[in-house]
């Protein structure tokens, strides 16, 4: 029993911990976005979005420039993509960023709502690992009529890209695994193996303990002797 406790408790452990070393490895996302939301020389902060509404004007369109024979994955929302990228002005030619500068390639997840550049998004819908695609934003999906830095107000954006990488992110820890005190499920499960594991230690070893037979007090010889006499009388 103790030993079935202790191997269920590390399985626990193991998973709880394995669940927090992949969400270390999905937090480069945000790090990596830092790049895409700060263009070069950016002189304004983009206008914020509002998701709700949906943009007006032309629609985002892209062509693919390569393409493998087959494709591994196709990205949908929610999909973790790693990809290398340019972004230049369609009017001016003008680049104002590029992941081969930084390099760095970019990772996001699909559809999560926090990049600048609404359009990238729906422009990235589909891809393929190894596929490359020349995507076009008009400014209601780009920056709308903000000037920033080196993108004149109104700007049409080019995006060339290249997709490294497709995939289903891991599970991550959600809100349901830490509690209001900011404590992580692998922190409490640890915290019962610590407190349990003794007590069952200790019942274990009472359990396992061998039992010692009870003694029989033996009759007083006058009260040996009388009932030896009555059941001579009774035969």
């Amino acid at each position: 029993m103790l030993t079935i406790t202790i191997l269920l408790v590390l399985c626990a452990l193991a998973r709880a911990q394995e669940v927090e070393i992949e969400e270390e490895e999905m937090d480069t996302v945000d790090s990596a976005l830092a790049d895409e939301e700060a263009p070069a020389a950016a002189a304004a902060a983009p206008p914020e979005i509002d998701w709700s509404v949906e943009p007006e004007g032309p629609p985002v369109t892209f062509e693919v420039l390569e393409k493998p024979d087959a494709c591994e994955k196709a990205a949908a929302e929610g999909d973790f993509i790693e990809l290398h990228y340019t972004g230049s002005v369609q009017e001016t030619g003008t680049q104002f960023d590029s992941s081969y500068e930084h390099e760095k390639p970019l990772q996001l997840l699909l559809g999560e709502k926090k990049r600048t550049i609404r359009g990238l998004d729906v422009g990235l819908e589909g891809i393929c690992p190894g596929e490359r695609r020349l995507i076009r934003i008009p400014p209601a999906w780009g920056y709308g009529e903000e000037t920033l830095g080196p993108i004149p107000g109104g700007s049409t954006l080019l995006f060339e890209v290249e997709a490294l990488r497709v995939a289903t992110p891991p599970k991550l820890a959600n809100d349901a695994n830490v509690s209001e005190d900011g404590h992580s499920m692998s922190e409490w499960l640890l915290l019962v193996a610590v407190v349990a594991l003794p007590i069952v230690g200790v019942w274990y070893g009472r359990a396992m303990k061998p039992k010692k037979a009870k003694k029989v007090r033996a009759l007083p010889r006058g009260v040996k002797n009388q009932l030896l006499k009555l059941s001579l009388i009774h035969i």
